[in-house]
């Protein structure tokens, strides 16, 4: 998505997934913050890890599921004009960027981590 809205002439800000995840939950990303947040609630021996996985998406599926970060994008980072002025185009913009990247019945290969403790 980043990369689709910074081929636009628009000049707003689209944050890295680490800034993204930092809007409302920054560390959880971190093993050693977690370790540290269960730790002092009082659990002990707390292992934890991260796990990554490949899965892949079509086009559609992607925007069914990125979607959501649009306006949570536009609302955290994009100025009331920006917003008024692109936050409707930037779903198509970046569906348009997708398809020409992989094809518009293209497959989309992601890596996503999620932190475990137990």
């Amino acid at each position: 998505m980043k990369e689709a809205i910074e081929t636009t002439a628009w000049n707003v800000k689209f944050p890295t997934m680490k800034e993204f995840l930092a809007l409302h939950n920054e560390g959880w990303d971190d093993e050693s913050f977690v370790k540290a947040r269960f730790e002092e609630e009082g659990f002990e021996d707390v292992e934890v890890t991260a796990v990554q996985r490949e899965t892949s998406l079509t086009i559609s599926e992607f925007m069914e599921v990125g979607g959501g970060m649009i306006p949570i994008v536009t609302g955290a980072f994009w100025t009331p004009e920006q917003r008024e002025k692109y936050e409707a185009k930037a779903p198509v913009v970046i569906r348009e960027y997708l398809e020409e990247k992989f094809g518009a019945d293209g497959v989309i290969r992601m890596e996503p981590v999620a932190v475990l403790a137990c």
